[in-house]
């Protein structure tokens, strides 16, 4: 999915750091993951 910057500002923040962690990657993106709460 591309995202035009103009949409940026539709995104929820569930969405935007779902893109965070897609671009970090799995290795930057687990220990960040675990330290999350489950809610």
């Amino acid at each position: 999915m591309i995202i035009m910057a103009r949409d940026k500002d539709r995104l929820t923040g569930v969405q935007k750091a779902a893109i965070l962690f897609i671009t970090l990657g799995p290795d930057a993106s687990a220990p960040i993951l675990k330290k999350l709460p489950e809610k």
